[in-house]
């Protein structure tokens, strides 16, 4: 009799136990649970847009821009401005801007100041760093008043300059502005 019960007593125990665990896996919930070996290793996007490279054939230049970015209407070209292009995205949170400007530096009327020059005499505003993108070398000034969300971009080639303008405005991500950069400049080429 003794044995009978600890054999009933261990019966119970058991299916209580496996009742517990039964109940269990249908009572949790299911949504936004990942088991831990389940789990995929997936690096979050900050890209807001798409950043898939779409080629621009300029008379002076070529890049590519983002496909995300939609084409703006250049104003008309006034010397010593040879080739204009500007692009936009906006949502609900935050606008971009590019402008890409070529110049003749050669026929710049006298004593008019390019847009480097004036960040030049601004060194508590603009801050000059040298990067390479495709092997080419570009000044970059980034407008420290404006948070890091204000950056040109500039390219000589002879007697002509490029001035890549990358601006944001409202909830902008330094690693957007960095990815809008590495679209354009690792493609950028002269004629």
């Amino acid at each position: 009799m003794r044995r009978r019960t600890i054999i009933t007593v261990g019966s119970l125990i058991i299916l209580v136990l496996a009742g517990l665990y039964v109940s269990r896996l249908f009572n949790r919930s299911n949504i936004g649970y990942i088991e831990p070996s389940d789990a995929a290793v997936v690096q979050p996007s900050t890209d807001i847009f798409d950043m898939t490279p779409r080629h621009i054939d300029g008379t002076y230049v070529t890049f590519n821009i983002p496909k995300g970015m939609d084409t703006l209407t250049s104003s008309p070209l006034a010397n010593p401005i040879l080739e204009s292009f500007n692009y936009s995205y906006h949502d609900s949170s935050v606008a971009w801007r590019v402008s890409i400007t070529v110049n003749d530096i050669s026929r710049s009327p006298a004593g008019s100041d390019s847009s480097y020059q004036f960040r030049l005499t601004q060194p508590r505003r603009y801050v000059a760093s040298l990067q390479s993108y495709g092997g080419q070398p570009f000044t970059m000034m980034t407008d420290t008043m404006s948070g890091g969300s204000s950056v040109v971009a500039y390219s000589v080639n002879g007697s002509m300059e490029a001035d890549i303008a990358v601006t944001g405005n409202g909830e902008v991500l330094p690693s957007t502005m960095s990815s809008i950069y590495r679209v354009i400049l690792s493609s950028w080429s002269w004629r």
